[in-house]
């Protein structure tokens, strides 16, 4: 009986050794064998069973991608092994991931895959492209277009400005007009005559189109230079231009100004009454004596008696005529023509332009002197 015990003991140590020991080597190396051998000892199959299953698909998995030189990641063990790390350090959330906690489980009973962003290692490399990177150009800045250019050919004469609104005249020297000043012109040619040098001139109008058919205007009111207009320096030549046309609606307000004040004058309507008829009787007597040269009898002798009593008329139309004459000039020199009058005499519209002129004027004089 004892004999039968003792080896009723050995026998039960050497199988428990064989499941103790042999059992974890048979997990490991034969998974599939495992289940049914760990069947046979614990009455049915071992929980978890399916799960080792998968465990050893995919150790096959693994050595199969190694021999052809590949990875093979498991995606199941990265999502369990976010779940249990979801919370550092925290050993609530490793021990409910390890025992296979119903959270981590679908509907099915199998443990659910958990999504995680791939590795650096798993995203594909994009082949790398010759690819040159130019350096960024400096836009190019175009010049603006020129407000003073003329829009047609030019003349190509020496350009000039009319430096302030001046008469200009036709070949034969009738007045036509009077040309604004900072008007721009071309001298084609000029000529001496008794009271200055005249210049035969193309002109550019304000709608900056020249007009080739040439007037003719005294030197003495242009600045002249040497080159054609489209040559010019345009700060130099934008300077004089807008200089003189001030001067010109300068010149024109003041005009208009004197013209005003004149009307003004008290005694402006005794002056033109006086000087009228004083006109009047002259133009009489000038004819009266021209038929009186070529008359003969008695109509010569009539001539004769007319032109004696205008004679003796004649200086009462002019002491009426010069009377008014004195006050009205009195008047207009005190009101108008004195340099303490004038210089009262402005609109603000005069004010404004003379101001901007004052402004222009040192630059104006270091290209012209004296301008």
């Amino acid at each position: 009986m004892i004999k039968y015990a003792i080896h009723v003991f050995v026998a039960t140590a050497i199988l428990s050794a064989v499941v103790w020991f042999g059992l974890p080597l048979l997990k490991a190396s034969q998974p599939e064998h495992y289940a049914k051998v760990a069947g046979f000892f614990t009455g049915g199959v071992e929980q978890g069973a399916v799960a080792n299953g998968i465990a050893a698909a995919t150790t096959r998995l693994a050595e199969t991608a190694k021999s052809a030189g590949t990875e093979f990641v498991d995606t199941a063990e990265r999502g369990i092994a976010k779940v249990s790390g979801a919370s550092a350090g925290d050993s609530d959330s490793e021990a409910s991931s390890d025992s296979g906690d119903a959270s981590d489980l679908s509907d099915n009973g199998e443990r659910a895959e958990i999504a995680e962003p791939p590795k650096s290692d798993d995203v594909p490399a994009v082949a790398a492209t010759n690819t040159t990177v130019e350096a960024p150009q400096a836009d190019v800045v175009a010049e603006p277009p020129d407000p003073g250019a003329a829009l047609n050919a030019d003349p190509g004469y020496a350009w000039g400005i009319v430096v302030t609104n001046s008469f200009f005249y036709d070949a034969q020297m009738n007045r036509v007009g009077i040309m604004a000043g900072g008007t721009v012109v071309a001298r084609k040619s000029s000529r001496l005559l008794p009271d200055g040098n005249v210049a035969e001139c193309c002109y550019l109008k304000e709608d900056r189109l020249w007009v080739y058919e040439p007037v003719h205007l005294y030197e003495a009111d242009l600045v002249l230079f040497e080159m054609p207009y489209e040559q010019a320096d345009r700060a130099s030549r934008d300077l004089l231009v807008e200089y003189c046309r001030l001067f010109g609606r300068y010149e024109a307000a003041k005009a208009k100004l004197y013209k005003d004040m004149t009307m003004r004058n008290p005694h402006l309507a005794e002056h033109q009454e006086t000087a009228n008829a004083y006109r009047a009787f002259s133009l009489r007597a000038k004819a009266i004596h021209e038929e009186h040269q070529t008359a003969t009898g008695a109509r010569r002798s009539e001539l004769e008696d007319q032109l004696r009593k205008m004679k003796a008329e004649e200086g009462d139309y002019k002491r009426r005529y010069e009377a008014a004459k004195t006050q009205y000039d009195a008047w207009k020199q005190q009101n108008v023509l004195d340099p303490a009058a004038s210089g009262r005499l402005k609109t603000a519209e005069m004010q404004s332009i003379e101001n901007r002129m004052k402004a222009l004027r040192p630059d104006v004089q270091a290209i012209v002197p004296g301008l």
